[in-house]
């Protein structure tokens, strides 16, 4: 890792860091960029697909840039109701968990378009590069399920950079960590012609074993070719690549040291000393994705957007493949899928109304192969078609500051018509508030492991609140989901439905507080979750979390300097025990152990922008050393210290 960001530095002209616009916040997909300098002929604009809902929230990258995040899982770390199920080493799959969904709930999208693993209905946020996102949508629960190919109770879209600079523009990020770990991202934008823009991403990302088996290593790359016909239409295509391998040790095997030692903790959190569960299981990943872009824009009050997309994932699983270990079973299977689909999203305006009309098609081809003697699994081997339509009718009613708007969709899937409506209202009484509600009832259907036919249905509502005044910002969220009686956890990607996993309901409060007085900014993060189920276990997400964020932020050296430092806490309560396999991918909650006990830590964080053209990172992680776990048994990071820096060049 680094030879090869010192082999990036020994190329680069390194006095041409200063940039002509301030381009570390980047240029939004919301704004529209006039391309003159670039273009002498035409000026020529690029058009922006719209958001999913114009209501959504957003994560905005400008938010980001001093933030020193490892993985884009990082980015939700300040959003109302988040929780993000840990493994505590570096590269693991872990669980984002946001209003109360986790893997199985969640409809993950990239520019408009579903890129859930089509076997579990889950994502590997460590498969998005954090580099190339320009912002997150974050639509609200009541009509999440209008969004992607299944009726999922929660919808993001990650929107990828696309803008055109005046000038080539370049961009370097690298960090190191504890445990050889570290981060190299090289990011490349021009107009190769008048009309055509190119844009190059390239990154690397890897960790080395502290515990036994707990390495992983990711190459990812997005390469873009934008062309622009003219001001009513523009064309492109992305193609995005991954390939990774990561380390399944399952945790610390504390049954075997409570065997052996008679203080557990002293061996538990010992890197050198504490057994794993395995130690010789991995996976490794390799994923292409393309995809194809129009966006026409016939009038100012239409908007028409088409994608066609196609998805190839292999994933190999392995498990002691040389018998290296005596008491575990060799175990070898392949999972892959390629998908190719289209959708079209058709916007008209019209006076007081906005009608979206959505539709999708997906051919699916999925392959499992098990390498067992004798072979007692079967191999799985599906081609599968979905469709689906959706439609959304807004009436804006600007003098009195009221949106109400009425929505429904369809899905046809395995010979079955799966239904869902909704509505929502907007309230904006003044300039810097908005008010939010809506209420929705839709059927889900299942993973491909199940023989229920069933169609579990979900009622959905939802609220929030935003208010901004000078350096006050503050976002509140509550939601509440009915199920049917047979409603399976939607925390869980499991073949089989527990009792345990049955729920009745649950609901959920969060806030975000942002507030900055002189050179002191403070941001504050709580959530708050509920749940019921058939029977009496604890909710495997902590009743309470959140996060405290105390900052010293300034300008100095007549505006070449802005530096941002300070101290964060983090902390939960205590949770229900969950057996959790992310190689098996089949978390389930369990009532016979003992509940996960509440934690914090508290970090140092400190970041210098340099000229619009540089900026520099410094965290010391866990400065009290607290040893404690999220999830039984995968100990969190010890104390360490990690630094990076974000770079312009050649601009």
């Amino acid at each position: 890792m680094r030879k090869l960001f010192l082999l990036i530095l020994l190329f680069s002209p390194l006095a041409s860091g200063q940039t002509g616009i301030d381009t570390l916040k980047g240029i939004s997909d919301s704004s529209l960029v006039d391309t003159t300098a670039a273009m002498t002929v035409d000026t020529l604009f690029s058009i922006q697909q719209s958001p999913l809902f114009e209501e959504s929230s957003f994560i905005l990258r400008e938010d980001l840039v001093f933030t020193d995040y490892r993985y884009t899982g990082d980015f939700f770390n300040s959003f109302p109701t988040v929780f993000n199920r840990n493994y505590g080493f570096v590269g693991q799959p872990n669980e984002l968990i946001l209003y109360g969904a986790g893997n199985n709930g969640i409809s993950f999208l990239m520019n408009s378009i579903p890129v859930n693993d089509r076997f579990y209905n889950s994502f590997d946020l460590n498969r998005v590069q954090s580099e190339n996102i320009d912002s997150i949508e974050v639509i609200p629960p009541s009509r999440s399920f209008l969004y992607g190919t299944e009726n999922n109770i929660v919808a993001l879209n990650f929107l990828t950079r696309d803008f055109v600079p005046p000038a080539p523009y370049s961009r370097i990020r690298y960090y190191e960590g504890p445990g050889e770990e570290g981060m190299v991202d090289v990011q490349f934008n021009t107009m190769f012609s008048q009309k055509t823009n190119f844009l190059l991403d390239i990154s690397n990302k890897k960790v080395e074993d502290s515990y036994t088996n707990s390495s992983s290593s990711y190459w990812q790359g997005n390469i873009k070719l934008k062309y622009f016909f003219s001001n009513l239409l523009n064309v492109s295509g992305s193609y995005f690549f991954n390939k990774g391998t990561t380390s399944l040790n399952g945790g610390i095997d504390r049954e075997k040291i409570a065997s052996q030692y008679e203080n557990i903790d002293d061996i538990l959190y010992n890197e050198y000393l504490a057994p794993v569960v395995y130690p010789y299981r991995y996976r490794k990943s390799n994923s292409h994705k393309i995809q194809l872009k129009t966006l026409l824009k016939l009038s100012r009050n239409t908007l028409t957007e088409i994608n066609l997309y196609y998805d190839k994932n292999l994933d190999e699983n392995r498990q002691n493949e040389h018998g290296l270990a005596a008491n575990q079973e060799g175990l070898k299977f392949d999972e892959s899928y390629d998908v190719i689909g289209a959708s079209v999203k058709q916007n008209f305006s019209l006076s007081l109304f906005r009608l979206d009309l959505y539709g999708f098609h997906e051919t699916r081809n999925l392959k499992r192969i098990y390498y067992l003697n004798p072979r007692l699994i079967p191999d799985l081997s599906l081609k599968e078609n979905i469709s689906g339509f959706a439609g959304n009718l807004n009436i804006n009613i600007a003098p009195l500051g009221i949106t109400p708007s009425f929505f429904a969709k369809s899905v046809y899937f395995r010979e079955n018509v799966y239904n869902g409506f909704g509505s929502d209202l907007t309230l904006r009484p003044a300039e810097n508030v908005k008010i939010y509600f809506g209420i929705s009832r839709y059927e889900r259907f299942h993973s491909y492991f199940t023989t229920a036919t069933y169609k579990p249905s979900v009622i959905s509502i939802d609220g929030s609140f935003e208010y901004t005044s000078g350096s006050l910002f503050t976002r509140l969220v509550v939601y509440q989901r009915y199920y049917d009686s047979d409603f399976p956890n939607p925390l869980s990607a499991s073949t089989t439905i527990l009792t345990e996993n049955l729920y009745k309901n649950d609901m959920g409060v969060g806030c975000f507080i942002k507030y900055g007085y002189e050179f002191i900014e403070t941001d504050l993060m709580l959530s708050y979750h509920s749940a019921t189920r058939k029977s009496e276990v604890k909710d495997p997400i902590p009743q309470l979390s959140g996060n405290l964020g105390i900052y010293y932020r300034n300008v100095h050296f007549d505006s070449s300097l802005v530096v941002k430092g300070g101290f964060t806490l983090d902390f939960r309560s205590e949770k229900g025990h969950t057996i959790t396999d992310p190689f098996l991918r089949m978390p389930a909650i369990i009532s016979f152990r003992e509940a996960v006990p509440a934690s914090f830590t508290i970090d140092f964080q400190v970041s210098g922008e340099i000229k619009q053209a540089a900026i520099l990172y410094f965290t010391f992680e866990n400065i009290l050393d607290n040893k404690y776990y999220i999830e039984p048994y995968f100990p969190m990071p010890r104390r360490g210290i990690r630094f990076g820096v974000a770079w312009e060049l050649f601009n």
